[in-house]
């Protein structure tokens, strides 16, 4: 009996078959071996890549860790020495300044005080020494000032105080000037008198001649001749008085001119002393005022380098501050930015000092922005206690770059910012890190007794 459902041998020359469906039937049947070794070829080819992928591929072990940034050095502490009164704030936390910038203002009402006392006496020293000079002035170039009212000098008080006091000089002169054209006037009298004086001596001196003459020839008495006589003595006595008032006159002129300028000497002379004097007292207005001035300018607070302003202890305006009490905390810019991280007991023996670190930080998209990259500095030599009792050792990163993101837009890395931190500390292959867990059982397993 034959066997109807017994497989049919392909062979390369098939045996005549009879029907379009038989036919078919065969082909299927002499097609399957061919696809099974396709497949099993795909298979074996897949699997060898695989294997020379997972060993040439290497993979990095990282030890990630979380952390801060934090500055370098310690932050600088503005204070001020004797304090006052808050009058100005011009900064607030976070902001940006330059060495030199305002930062806020101070005041004290005593120094205040002090500074307008100084500033008046100053400027009425400089007004008097100022009408002074225009009296020097005027005394040097003979000239004489006009009357000032009191519109005008209500309006140039300066004007009006020097012409008061040249006034007052002139009327001085005025009276010896006067003294002195009373003089004139008797000098005056006093040459014609004698004048006429001299005339009448010359003419009895020349009849007291022809009288000696007529009584030499007795045609007088001699009673005659003594009369003139006397007459010529008593007149030249007179001439005598008249010379000799008159030598007094001019004498007292001229020490009335004397008089005149010996009192312009003294009021130049006083004007000169008062002038220097008011130029010392100026002098040193001006240093007592510059010495305020300083105080004052002292109470300007202002940043000592550049730097971001931390933190604000006094932002209101009106705030009394006693004598070293911080007002603000800035950040100086010279001080570089490092990472401080915290490190899990179980990796740190896979982190030495030297290791690079990629860090992303939290505040800025990494798709973005990137990361930072850096070094470790330091590594600390025990543990930190945490409060809820886990442990870390703390490690600090030098940064490449205090600015993260492309160019066009690069930021400003800040104290504070919280970073990922991720360091590499060795290489892998795929492949060991498939066969770790069978190595690891196999070496668990051969150890058994």
């Amino acid at each position: 009996m034959t066997d109807t459902h017994a497989p049919h041998v392909f062979t390369a020359n098939p045996p005549p078959i009879r029907g379009l469906f038989a036919k078919a039937e065969w082909l299927r049947e002499g097609r399957l071996p061919a696809t099974a070794r396709a497949v099993m070829l795909t298979v074996v080819v897949f699997l060898g890549a695989a294997l020379v992928f997972a060993a040439l591929t290497p993979l990095r072990e990282l030890v990630r860790a979380p952390g801060t940034i934090v500055p370098s050095g310690r932050p600088v502490s503005i204070e001020h020495l004797s304090g006052g009164r808050v009058t100005e704030v011009h900064v607030s936390e976070g902001m940006q300044v330059l060495a030199g910038e305002l930062l806020a203002r101070l005041d004290q009402p005593e120094l205040t005080r002090q500074i307008a006392a100084a500033r008046e006496s100053l400027s009425q020293v400089e007004y008097r020494r100022s009408a002074i000079a225009s009296v020097l002035g005027w005394l040097q170039h003979g000239a004489s000032p006009q009357p000032v009212g009191p519109d005008a000098a209500a309006k140039v008080p300066g004007d009006a105080y020097a012409d008061a006091r040249h006034a007052l000089f002139l009327a001085r002169q005025q009276v010896i000037s006067g003294q002195i054209a009373t003089a004139d006037r008797t000098i005056a009298s006093l040459e014609r008198a004698r004048t006429i004086a001299m005339r009448r001596v010359e003419d009895q001196s020349d009849q007291v001649t022809r009288l000696s003459r007529l009584a030499a020839q007795g045609h007088i008495a001699e009673f005659t001749l003594f009369a003139a006589t006397d007459r010529l003595g008593e007149l030249s006595g007179e001439l005598a008085a008249s010379e000799v008032a008159l030598a007094r006159a001019v004498s007292d002129r001229q020490a009335q001119q004397a008089r005149m300028a010996e009192n312009a000497l003294e009021h130049r002379e006083t004007l000169l002393r008062e002038a220097f004097e008011l130029d010392e007292k100026a002098r040193s207005l001006k240093n007592d005022l510059q010495g305020l001035q300083e105080l004052r300018d002292a109470l300007a607070i202002r940043a000592p380098r550049d730097g971001i302003i931390q933190h604000v202890a006094f932002p209101l305006p009106g705030e009394v501050i006693g004598p070293d009490t911080e007002l603000f905390r800035l950040l100086p810019s010279s001080v570089s930015l490092m990472a401080e991280i915290r490190i899990s007991p179980q990796d740190i023996g896979h982190v030495a000092v030297g290791d690079s670190v990629a860090m992303k930080l939290q505040t800025f998209d990494f798709r973005r922005f990137g990361g930072v990259s850096g070094r470790i500095e330091s590594l600390s030599p025990t543990s930190v206690e945490q409060p809820d009792g886990t442990s870390h050792f703390r490690a600090t990163i030098r940064l490449d770059d205090n600015r993260i993101g492309p160019e066009g837009d690069r930021r400003p890395i800040r104290p504070g910012m919280e970073v990922a931190a991720e360091i590499q500390t060795n290489t892998r292959t795929i492949l060991q890190y498939i066969l770790k867990p069978l190595d690891a059982s196999l070496r668990a397993v051969l150890t058994e007794r």
